[in-house]
């Protein structure tokens, strides 16, 4: 070649197969140089395509499971995914609530992958349960609560009580396989222990002896978004609240004439206790929490109101 910058491009072309032809070897020094340029070529080219390839699909297995983790809170966090942990994440997916399903299971993420691939509020996360400093990397600290939900009751309370000593204060809700352990998972600490069992038998009996009772506390087991369901809604009381400070009969009173909305209990703050359809003099302080049934297309009036979202 008759330039340093000629022989670079006649490189670059044989290199990439692309073959101009405006330059080539003429001497039999060069063809020879040629020739051990082009067989050495091969093994660079397919090196560099395969590493490319490589990192491509690291890049994309890295985001498709969740490696790097999230950033995000007030989030929930799944773990164990089956079935009915399957169903509860369809609930509460399409209210616009942000959820991290955590799983030693690629083939289950996968699936989720494929159903929800458009969905930004679902994160999935590949991992050891057993790797806690692995799962500092989906913000468990900051989050709303877990939701754990193994294939036997022992191996649920086993992850709760190692979860609860490398996270505090994180609120558990667990699904029971057995009701007659609810008492076992209280005692260690769980928020809400729920028994499929438990929940279908009351459901099934109701509708035996009160097939209408039942109809409607079916319709509002939900938190579905759909225009005009009603269901039951739960708010926390803040600074500003218009409920804030005044008795249970007026809040009651107000929020049906302005929402169109029944009143049911209050969560007091101060007792921890639930009260459900409690003494009319009962007080709305701070902190308190409200549930109440409402259409749904009432929310975003509500939530502007009370300055807080639906269930925060």
């Amino acid at each position: 070649m008759d330039s340093f910058i000629n022989t670079i491009w006649y490189s670059v072309v044989t290199l990439t197969t692309v073959g101009y032809g405006d330059f080539y070897p003429v001497t039999v020094a060069g063809k020879l140089i040629s020739l051990v340029f082009v067989l050495g070529s091969l093994g660079i080219l397919g090196f560099l395509i395969s590493q490319l390839n490589y990192k491509i699909q690291k890049y994309m297995e890295a985001k498709k499971y969740g490696l790097s983790g999230v950033n995000i809170s007030g989030h929930t966090v799944l773990f164990g995914l089956n079935k009915f942990s399957s169903q509860v994440l369809a609930e509460i997916l399409p209210i616009g609530k942000q959820v991290v399903v955590a799983s030693n299971n690629k083939d289950d993420l996968d699936v989720l992958f494929d159903k929800y691939r458009n969905s930004k509020n679902l994160f999935l996360f590949h991992c050891d349960y057993d790797n806690y400093s692995e799962l500092e990397k989906i913000n468990i600290n900051s989050s709303k609560c877990i939701y754990a939900s193994f294939p036997d009751d022992s191996e649920t309370l086993v992850h709760v009580l190692n979860l609860q000593s490398k996270f505090e204060g994180v609120k558990i809700i667990v699904n029971l396989n057995k009701p007659f352990l609810k008492d076992t998972f209280t005692n260690a600490g769980v928020m809400f222990s729920i028994s499929q069992e438990e929940i279908a038998s009351k459901l099934i009996a109701s509708y035996i002896f009160e097939p209408n009772a039942a109809t409607i506390t079916e319709d509002l087991m939900t938190s579905t978004d759909a225009a005009g369901t009603v269901d039951i809604q739960e708010y926390a009381i803040v600074e500003g609240n218009p409920l804030v400070n005044i008795s249970y009969n007026e809040s009651f009173q107000l929020l049906k004439q302005k929402y169109n909305s029944v009143l049911l209990g209050i969560f007091k703050n101060s007792t921890q206790e639930l009260l459900k359809n409690p003494e009319k003099d009962v007080v709305v302080e701070l902190n308190d929490r409200l549930v109440f049934l409402a259409d749904s297309h009432k929310t975003e009036i509500i939530e502007k109101d009370f300055g807080i979202k639906q269930g925060a």
